[in-house]
């Protein structure tokens, strides 16, 4: 009786290799729906690195702007966007390409990064994190680094041009401010205006970016009203986290 009742147990064996093959299934299974949801997230992010790669291939820098979030667009406004976007082709070559792949995106549930490569006409390729984050998938940090200088570099020309030297005293750096009072500065410019005339119009020629990324030079035309011109070096760096002028432009 009792032999006949253990060999009745005995077709246990095939029951733990069928539940093996079922868990393995469901591993199987998870994981494929883990990457599914990784690539349905990762479709928004590269949908946007493509539309960014279309536009900088067009030279396109107003459609470029609608695709930042309100982040950098609180940074930048899309004159001078365009304006630093325009410099670099001048400078760097137009953008000849522009390639983004659905591997190269680090995607989270709520933001991400796409890997893309940016080629100019002189050669030059950059690698470009381009971070985008929210519901629309917007870019939320700028894609070029060398846009603020540029922005701090444009506002002291608009300043110098239509004489609002107090805007463009405190464009300075606390270093400067604090040995050169702002009265002091202001006649100055004044003298300048009186000897030469007044400045009529103010252009940013050129910018570099310092490897770094905490410093940068640029030279800007200078034109006067007596017709003389002049270009005026600029040095500007971080100072808690701004961008400032860190030497006194000789106008």
């Amino acid at each position: 009786m009792s032999a006949n009742r253990q060999g009745a147990r005995t077709p246990a064996a095939p029951r733990s290799r069928r539940s093996l093959v079922i868990g393995f299934a469901l591993i199987v299974v998870v994981a494929l729906a883990l990457g599914g949801v990784r690539f349905a997230l990762a479709l928004g992010p590269v949908g946007t690195a493509q539309r960014y790669c279309d536009a900088m291939t067009r030279r396109d820098y107003p459609a470029v702007y609608r695709l930042l979030a309100s982040g950098p667009r609180a940074q930048v406004d899309e004159a001078t966007f365009v304006a630093g976007e325009t410099l670099a082709d001048q400078q760097a070559g137009v953008v000849t390409g522009c390639d983004v792949s659905p591997l190269s995106v680090d995607v989270g549930w709520s933001a991400a990064v796409a890997h893309v490569t940016v080629r100019r006409a002189s050669g030059v390729a950059v690698a470009v994190p381009l971070r985008v984050a929210g519901s629309g998938w917007l870019i939320d940090e700028l894609p070029d680094p060398a846009l603020l200088p540029f922005a701090l570099a444009r506002q002291w020309c608009d300043a110098v041009a239509s004489q609002s030297y107090v805007v463009a005293y405190h464009l300075l750096s606390s270093a400067i401010t604090a040995a050169v009072p702002q009265d002091r500065f202001t006649a100055l410019s004044e003298q300048a205006d009186q000897s030469s005339g007044k400045v009529t119009s103010c252009q940013i020629a050129t910018l570099a970016l310092g490897a770094s990324g905490q410093a940068a030079t640029a030279q800007a035309v200078v034109r006067r009203q007596q017709g003389a011109s002049a270009t005026v070096r600029l040095a500007l760096g971080r100072q808690a986290g701004a961008w400032v002028l860190t030497s006194l432009p000789a106008l």
